[in-house]
């Protein structure tokens, strides 16, 4: 469930600057805001990462995508839908599609970036 939520934050993160950076905004100093509030663990912990300044593979994003569908089927198993990890999941699925699989988690967030849609 750990690596769900992480993935799931991944995403959300990796939307929220190309959404900034469409209108303008410096991803740093977006990064920089996040920081400052209760994200701020996350933020330093992938911040290189996410930003390509460090091209270090320490978690495999097939792997994190296999975490996803897990904490999915454990989810569904309990009669809940876990939308939020489902649209990470589809996410993932885009940036191993795209030929990330062997990649660091934070792949995702560079795919998300580069502007390449994803299907319906």
């Amino acid at each position: 469930a750990n690596n769900a939520a992480v993935m799931s934050t991944m995403v959300c993160l990796g939307e929220v600057l190309t959404l900034t950076e469409r209108e303008g905004l410096d991803a740093g100093t977006v990064l920089d805001s996040i920081g400052l509030g209760p994200m701020a663990s996350f933020i330093e912990r992938f911040r290189d990462k996410a930003t390509g300044l460090v091209d270090r593979v320490d978690f495999r994003l097939a792997l994190a995508r296999k975490d996803l569908e897990l904490a999915i089927d454990e989810a569904e198993t309990g009669g809940l839908t876990l939308s939020i990890a489902e649209a990470a999941a589809a996410r993932c699925d885009a940036a191993i599609a795209a030929g990330l699989a062997d990649d660091d988690n934070t792949a995702v967030i560079t795919d998300i970036r580069s502007g390449r849609e994803i299907g319906p």
